[in-house]
């Protein structure tokens, strides 16, 4: 998992250099004949990375960070929403956030940044909040 961070971490890198060169600012500037695919990341069970690995989150961090412009996106999904596997760095940095059903007010607020999830229905229905907006959107599956 480490090596495949970095490996990440420094695919970013190439890109920034590459959007440099050319006095961009991001991925989607660059003429699509130059332009790197976009590449798109999950995380499964981002608890038991971080407790199992906790290095990876330096370089999670720096990814969520850094990595939209360079056309990387991270996808990341835990059981577990709790303050040490979804630190405030790594929060502060994801701009979209899906929470389904949770046990508590207090899960709710790790992953919306306000209480709600706690109160759904638990059969498909969300809330999600886009690019950290101040409205919650509430899904449901038809």
């Amino acid at each position: 998992i480490i090596e495949a961070l970095n490996a990440l971490a420094e695919e970013m890198e190439r890109r920034y250099t590459l959007l440099r060169s050319y006095g961009v600012q991001n991925l989607k500037e660059l003429a699509q004949t130059i332009r790197p695919p976009y590449l798109a990341v999950f995380v499964d069970e981002l608890a038991d990375l971080i407790v199992g690995i906790p290095e990876t989150e330096d370089i999670l961090v720096r990814l969520a960070t850094k990595a939209r412009a360079a056309g990387i996106h991270l996808v990341l999904a835990t059981q577990l929403p709790d303050a040490q596997t979804f630190s405030g760095q790594l929060r502060s940095n994801i701009p979209a956030r899906i929470a389904l059903k949770v046990g508590t007010h207090q899960q709710s607020g790790i992953i919306l940044g306000e209480t709600g999830a706690e109160k759904l229905a638990g059969k498909g229905d969300r809330l999600v909040k886009w690019n950290n907006a101040t409205t919650l959107l509430h899904g449901y599956n038809l």
